[in-house]
């Protein structure tokens, strides 16, 4: 995720939408045992979630505008994952020209987002 060349924001929003892989695999088996009585699970959990809202806030600069990216691609996985109909390519591109205009405005005085 922070390797990738459109960056994180990018790859987290866009990623989202991708049912069916490894990674959806193993990631619903990890929520699934989190449900129970695996403390373990749900830490390993929260974990990657700190860790991608993490490369999004490096990105960004903002810690609550990545928190709110992190929040988006959760819906957009929930769409997805259901089978809703979730935004096109287009539509992505717009929500990430959004949080670019966000973070410029939050950006310090005279700086930009990271």
């Amino acid at each position: 995720m922070r390797t990738a060349p459109e960056g994180a924001t990018d790859y987290l929003l866009r990623t989202s939408t991708v049912i069916g892989g490894e990674f959806e695999v193993v990631y619903l088996a990890a929520s699934r045992v989190a449900q129970g009585a695996s403390p373990r699970a749900r830490a390993v959990l929260d974990d990657a979630q700190t860790a991608w809202t993490a490369a999004v806030q490096d990105e960004l600069g903002d810690p609550v505008l990545a928190r709110a990216v992190s929040l988006m691609g959760e819906g957009l996985y929930t769409l997805a994952s259901v089978g809703a109909t979730g935004p096109d390519d287009r539509e992505i591109d717009e929500l990430l020209t959004l949080v670019r205009e966000i973070a410029t405005v939050r950006a310090p005085a005279g700086g930009a987002p990271a």
